[in-house]
């Protein structure tokens, strides 16, 4: 089913002005009654959902760049800028009064209709037509229609359209470069057809499409919506924006409406463009700047357009039902396409561009710093209260909802609405992008969580309130039956929501509520909040036993499994006391704030205020207990002659107690050289610090505006800021340069969050958060890197989203929670990018491959969306190609393949990683060495020939070895005829003593292995026959024999013939002469001659033979490597010597 609803807005931001242009494009109407839409819940959430444009990466026609399906039609942007719109009309069977919904644009603000099923994705065809033309469209029927078979004339004007399409072209623009902004966590996949090959899968899309400046400093940007395309013209100072022209083809006419909306005609109706709206940031304000549509030729102006494609100048495409005789079936009617000749259509171009009235063309652009926020809710009424974080970072919030649809997650504790309004437990992830696990808890009547709070095990506890004779307990649990009206309730639930493993109720028999929850380093749990039973219950020796007045502040302590009520008591005076916050000191001490107007109150000698102050209503009250609860430690008053209620406290590193809440008194207590010490407004924040002993006020404080302002939660960071929230319905509530939010929102209240200095004397930080609407501000936490994260909840439909989140939509028809998540200025976006590292080969040193593994890990607190490898140093952009995109994570190990350039030697690699704000981490580098060339390994000694024969049972060898990269790692050999080996000593220059050898040929292996895994070998074959003493003969005198010396050569040889020397060393080569018999020819004369005299010298070059026909020749090795050969001739006769010179 395709889902139709208004399509296209846009806006003209003037830059440094900031500007914004909303055009809502197009809402179809005709002359006939308005059909209002069946389900306009439903309309009213899809139109704000956030549609990704789809880069195109061959799966629609070639010109298209991006596209974007919205439930109103599918905008394409062009590689030329060109922005296309397809707008199906109504489907078969309805009423032509189905396509005017101008009604409901007036009502809801947009245009929805709900389609058949009929309508089907565009064929290539059609693409192509939707690109080179304007045209107008009917339905497509036949999902298994070729349309690139059949392509007939006009007939039939009679047939019904079902759709136009409309091309916007900028006139006089410049060349335009189109680029995705904003990547989305979308992925897209094709698979069309049964050929794998054309398939494309992870393509990726985003949030916002840049065609830079289109302009002189003019730019453009494009965002889709459920209902809209949204086109935001950046202006920047110097520029005008009456350079925007804009041409609109596939229309009759065009014209200005007295709404001052734009309006198109076409073959379906009118489309409607709404009025423009132009605004500037100016001083955190927002200034309206009046603007409007003026056109250039609002009549017809048909142009001969030589540019476009043929068969677009016969008209419009049109594809039509062919009711005539000739078809056959149905089945054939469904096939027709028709090619339509529309002449009052084809080739009309109208122009519109804007009037803007005078404004500060000075002003600097305002970027919007807002970290992350989400809503999180169902159809009804959603109040979030409380929410903190764990360990890992991640976001849990409760509070109470009567959505039948509050989205839960599998697995949950509990995931159907019980009655009425049920406790809600929802786990985010800290980028806000993933609800990790979300369940209902309560019974058939009202139940609300009001705090939560995590054990050191990372178990969930809840308090608040229960209306439910059914609420969820648990076997073994202190109270197990509802007492009467409202209970307090206490539930653990363990950190994945999926189990209640304890839950009990507290409470007498009338009205008892939770308001909040605190553990001591035990594990012990603290409640406060208010009861008017007079049998709330107590432990014995607990500081007060007796309810006091009407309304009493309770204390209660739980053991960890909610099983024993270890102390408990009341805390009040004559009157009214509610208790609104707890928490401990790191002795254990407990210390409680809320309101009473008791005059009577306990307090203690030496407090900072004994009195009640005659307000009003009543007082502040904070006070101390010890972790037994049988003694008042410390309790004072604090507040003016007017309503003062405390809601929120929390103690620093010193043991100092800040507190927050409103007040009405125009004299509360303020400290000299406080921010503020005068009261602003109607009511106003406080936030007061007073020493652990609670008897001196050390800073006191109002925050506010002329309006109303209510302070709701406290906490504080490590260098002992202070982080305050609550709502404001000030349009001057006190805010910081930078922040995120200057202005007030507008609607019944806004968020405030603002941080102030320990001292309780500056504001670094402040801003507005929230929407249209009512917005409250209820809790407030920080992570270990400083992130705020603040939870409430919000009526606002346009309450500020951030692109990649759970949940970018208002949900329900009253109120939905929100959680936002800003940086610790309140200002600015993620400027922090991702950390990560590299190793190759898991950090090995060498490699004998060019093909290696890329270990690859990094870590970003929103989550890392990509890496990028290289051998450039130079860092890629977020937008360079090369990028790999990988599914977001804050925490990303990888080992992924790598090709490495040829050649041998040391290759670096570079490594950077992206997040999903596009910051680029810088760059990390690991290096290995390539060695592909074995290793060099010869025999030398007893000999260099290939063979040896011995009379003995061991034998030992030596020789060299060298590599020339890595290096040498070992030296081994082996005896394939006894079948040992072993390791020789040495490695250039080896050895291997006393092998070992069997009678016959036992063949010995020399084996070199490089660092990189490269090895080469060298073999003798060495024949052991074993020694056979012969008869001894009688001794004669043996003659020394003579050498026969001969004087015509025959033959000459050298010794050795191969030769590896290292630079600058030297060997001594023998050349040996001999004749006949092997007769030695004496005084002949032996030349040297060398192939490459660079790399070696011979000394002398010539020499004569002595009596045993040798001459000795002196070989020095130069600083230089290679190979070279040495020629010694005697005559006609020579011999050759190889010498490698090495390092």
């Amino acid at each position: 089913m395709l889902i139709l609803l208004n399509p296209f807005k846009s806006h003209l931001c003037v830059l440094s002005l900031i500007a914004f242009l909303l055009l809502l494009i197009p809402v179809l109407t005709a002359n006939e009654p308005a059909i209002k839409p069946t389900n306009q819940e439903f309309i009213t959430k899809t139109a704000k959902l956030q549609m990704p444009f789809i880069a195109n990466n061959g799966q629609v026609n070639g010109q298209v760049k991006f596209y974007a399906k919205t439930f109103g039609g599918t905008v394409f942007v062009t590689k030329e800028g060109e922005i296309v719109y397809a707008l199906p009309g109504r489907d078969e069977g309805q009423g032509a009064g189905v396509r005017d919904w101008e009604s409901g644009v007036e009502e809801a603000g947009h245009g929805p209709r709900i389609a058949g099923s009929g309508i089907q994705s565009p064929s290539e065809m059609l693409d192509f037509f939707l690109i080179s033309c304007s045209h107008s469209i009917s339905k497509i029927i036949s999902p298994n229609y070729d349309y690139s078979i059949q392509h007939p004339e006009f007939s039939n004007p009679n047939s019904e359209i079902l759709g136009v399409a409309l091309k916007e072209q900028f006139v006089g623009a410049k060349t335009i470069t189109i680029q995705g902004e904003e990547k989305s966590v979308t992925k897209v996949n094709y698979f069309k057809g049964n050929d794998p090959s054309k398939w494309k899968t992870n393509i990726s899309t985003y949030d916002s499409v840049n065609l830079g400046e289109i302009y002189d400093g003019i730019e453009l940007k494009l965002r889709a919506y459920g209902n809209n395309v949204e086109k935001l013209f950046c202006v920047k100072p110097g520029a005008g924006p009456d350079s925007i022209k804009i041409n609109v083809e596939g229309i009759k006419g065009l014209s200005v409406n007295e709404e001052g909306q734009l309006e198109a005609e076409t073959e379906l109706g009118t489309v409607k463009f709404t009025k423009p709206v132009a605004y500037q940031e100016i001083e955190g304000k927002r200034v309206e700047v009046d603007v409007e549509y003026s056109i250039s030729n609002p009549k017809s102006a048909v142009q001969n357009d030589t540019t476009c494609h043929p068969e677009c100048n016969e008209g419009s495409l049109v594809l039509k039902r062919d009711s005539s005789p000739s078809a056959q079936n149905d089945r054939e009617k469904s096939a027709i396409l028709r090619l339509s000749a529309h002449d009052e259509v084809r080739n009309q171009k109208f122009e519109y561009g804007f009037t803007v009235a005078s404004y500060d063309r000075t002003k600097p652009l305002i970027i919007d710093p807002l970290l992350a926020s989400t809503s999180l809710g169902g159809s009804n009424h959603d109040h979030g209260h409380s929410l903190t974080l764990d360990t890992s970072g991640n976001v849990y919030v409760t509070g109470y909802t009567d959505s039948t649809d509050f989205p839960t997650t599998s697995g949950a504790y509990d995931t159907s609405h019980n009655d009425s309004h049920d406790v809600f437990v929802s786990k985010l992830d800290s980028g806000l992008n993933s609800l990790l696990a979300s369940t209902y808890l309560g019974g058939s009547n009202f139940d609300g969580g009001i705090s939560l709070a995590l054990d050191i095990n990372g178990n969930v506890y809840v308090t608040g309130h229960t209306d439910s004779i059914d609420f969820p307990t648990t076997s073994g649990a202190y109270d197990t039956s509802h007492n009467d009206s409202h209970d307090v309730f206490v539930s653990k639930l363990n950190s994945g929501l999926t189990s209640l493993l304890a839950s009990t109720y507290l409470g007498g028999s009338d009205h008892d509520e939770g308001y909040a929850i605190a553990f001591d380093t035990s594990g012990h749990v603290y409640v406060t909040g208010e009861t008017d039973s007079r049998d709330f219950p107590t432990t014995s020796g607990a500081y007060d036993t007796s309810q006091n007045g009407s309304m009493d502040a309770f204390i209660s302590k739980l053991n960890s499994g909610l099983t024993s009520l270890l102390a408990s008591t009341y805390l009040g005076g004559d009157a009214n006391a509610y208790g609104s916050a707890i928490t401990l000191d790191i002795s254990g001490n407990v210390y409680v704030t809320g309101y009473t107007d008791s005059t009577d109150f306990p307090t203690t000698s030496g407090a900072w205020d004994t009195s009640f102050n005659v307000g009003y209503y009543g007082d502040v009250f904070i006070s101390k207990l010890n972790s037994g609860l049988t003694s008042l430690l410390a309790s004072t008053y604090l507040g003016g002659s007017g309503y003062d209620w405390s809601y929120s406290l929390a103690i620093d590193t010193s043991g100092d107690v800040y507190v927050t809440g409103y007040t009405y008194s125009t004299a509360f207590p303020t400290t000299s050289e406080a921010y503020d010490t005068s009261q602003n407004g109607s009511m106003d924040v406080f936030i007061s610090k007073l020493d652990g002993g609670l008897s001196s006020l050390l800073a006191s404080t109002y925050l506010g505006g002329f309006g109303h302002d209510y302070g709701q939660f406290i906490t504080l960071d490590t260098s002992g800021h202070v982080y305050v929230t609550g709502y404001t319905d000030s349009t001057d509530f006190p805010t910081t340069s930078g922040a995120w939010n200057t202005s007030f929102n507008g609607g019944d209240f806004d968020v405030f969050i603002s941080k102030l200095n320990g001292g309780l004397t500056s504001l670094p930080a402040s801003t507005y958060l929230g929407g249209s609407d009512h917005d409250e501000g209820c809790a407030i936490a920080l992570d270990t890197s400083g992130y705020v994260f603040v939870t409430g909840y919000t009526d606002s439909t346009d309450f500020p989203t951030t692109s990649g989140v759970y949940d970018t939509s208002f949900n329900g028809s009253d109120f939905d929670v929100f959680i936002s998540k800003l940086d610790s200025n309140l200002s600015s976006s993620d400027t922090t990018a991702p950390t990560g590292s590299i190793s190759i080969n898991s950090g090995a040193e060498y490699t004998n491959t060019t093909s290696v593994t890329l270990n690859l890990s990094a870590t970003d607190e929103w989550g890392v969306t990509g890496y990028y490898g290289s051998t450039n140093p130079f860092k890629p952009s977020a937008s360079d190609s090369g990028w790999t995109e990988i599914t977001t994570t804050t925490i990303y190990n990888e080992d992924v393949p790598y090709q490495l350039d040829g050649g041998d030697g040391s290759k670096s690699v570079y490594a950077w990683f992206k997040d999903i704000y596009d910051n680029v981490s810088s760059g990390e580098r690991d290096s290995i060495v390539v060695d592909t060339t074995e290793s060099i390994v010869a025999i030398t000694s007893p000999t260099s020939d290939d063979t040896y024969t011995t009379t003995s049972s061991t034998i030992s060898l030596s020789g060299i070895a060298m590599d020339a990269t890595s290096g040498l790692s070992s030296i081994t050999w082996s005896n394939d005829k006894v079948g040992s080996g072993g390791t020789a000593n040495g490695m250039t220059n080896w050895s291997i003593s006393n092998i070992s050898l069997s009678v016959g040929n036992n063949t010995i292996t020399v084996t070199a292995t490089d660092n990189a895994g490269n090895s080469s070998a060298d073999t003798i074959i060495v024949t052991y026959t074993p020694y056979t003493p012969t008869p001894t003969p009688t001794a004669t005198a043996t003659p020394t024999p003579t050498p026969i010396i001969c004087d015509e050569a025959t033959d000459i040889e050298a010794e050795p013939d191969l030769l590896i020397l290292k630079v600058n060393k030297s060997n001594t080569v023998i050349v040996t002469v001999t004749g006949e018999n092997g007769c030695q020819v004496e005084g002949d004369t032996v030349r040297a001659s060398v192939s490459d005299s660079s790399l070696i010298s011979v000394a002398p070059q010539m020499q004569v033979t002595d009596e045993n026909g040798e001459a000795r020749f002196k070989i020095t090795a130069n600083n230089k490597t290679g190979n070279v050969v040495v020629t010694f001739r005697d005559g006609s006769l020579s011999t050759k010597v190889t010498v490698k010179v090495v390092k």
